[in-house]
């Protein structure tokens, strides 16, 4: 789960709340929701989904194009990592530290 908050110059707070889920090894169920400063006289409920769908939509178009076994190491110099990529850093090194406390490790299906 993962929290963003942009503020805008104006005053706006746009929070949006990601949770994601893994199904199966090769799929997740992503649920978002967005909470905002704003109310429905200045825009609406509907305009604030449509732009957040539009937005997770290209982001899923991105994500579903790429190699869905990348490693869970986020220092092996295999992958380059910006700021951005915070979140998935914390998830990777928390999934790693769950196998490792039960014994596990990760298992690759390329190697």
């Amino acid at each position: 789960m993962r929290r963003l908050a942009i503020h805008y110059p104006h005053g706006l707070i746009h929070s949006i709340v990601t949770c994601a889920t893994p199904m199966t090894d090769k799929t997740s169920m992503i649920l978002q929701w967005a909470y905002r400063n704003d109310t429905e006289a200045q825009v609406s409920a509907a305009d604030v989904v449509a732009f957040d769908r539009a937005v997770t939509l290209e982001d899923k178009r991105i994500l579903e194009s790429c190699d869905p076994d990348v490693p869970l190491a986020d220092h092996d110099g295999e992958e380059m990592h910006m700021r951005t990529d915070y979140p998935g850093v914390v998830m990777r090194r928390m999934f790693t530290k769950l196998l490792s406390d039960h014994g596990e490790s990760e298992q690759r299906y390329g190697l």
